[in-house]
């Protein structure tokens, strides 16, 4: 199965980064779950939507993995299938 890859470009707020543009890693998190939620909304299941079934998303992982300190403008990128 080949997976097509959602890309969301977001930009990293004042509170992300501290002085030396060193993103925190909870911001990577926080960004994450937002991409999570709008690849969730973009395939049908909007947060009404999950209200209205009674369920929710269940994380069972995520890892932040840096890969050039220093530089707060790095893309995040996550994977999302749907069972659709």
């Amino acid at each position: 199965m080949t997976m097509e890859m959602f890309v969301r470009r977001l930009r990293a707020g004042w509170g992300d980064v501290d002085f030396n543009a060193h993103m925190r890693n909870t911001a990577y998190l926080d960004k994450s779950a937002d991409v999570r939620m709008m690849f969730f909304s973009e395939n049908g299941f909007s947060m009404a939507e999950f209200v209205r079934l009674r369920i929710g998303p269940v994380v069972m992982k995520d890892e932040v993995h840096p890969v050039k300190p220093g530089n707060a403008s790095m893309i995040l990128r996550k994977k999302y299938a749907s069972s659709r």
